[in-house]
């Protein structure tokens, strides 16, 4: 949490928890499993990270840093950026937008 942002990662193997300092005490936010991936929204707002990611077992990662990413995310169409944006902050934001745009309601 609060750290630089450059990468995103792919898990491989294992468990991780996302947790959020509240008070003197981290609260779990979400579990991340096997084929899932952290640290994509920090590509899209390059802010620091929002939250810690710790390792709940042993846990294999692949490591995509941002620089790579970037040379495929610019020859995305706007039309589909933007639809990836909208997704990315239901994710990140449910509670700003109609259940109906972000459950599928």
């Amino acid at each position: 949490e609060g750290a630089p942002s450059e990468s995103m990662y792919v898990i491989q193997k294992g468990s991780i928890a996302i947790r959020k300092m509240k008070g003197n005490a981290y609260v779990d936010l979400a579990r991340v499993y096997q084929n899932e991936v952290i640290g994509e929204l920090s590509f899209f707002d390059r802010l620091p990270r929002s939250a810690t990611a710790i390792a709940i077992i042993d846990v294999e990662a692949i490591e995509l840093p941002f620089s790579a990413m970037e040379k495929i995310y610019n020859n995305i169409p706007d039309y589909l950026k933007t639809i990836m944006a909208f997704i990315l902050s239901c994710r990140l934001h449910p509670w700003a937008y109609p259940l109906v745009f972000c459950e599928g309601g």
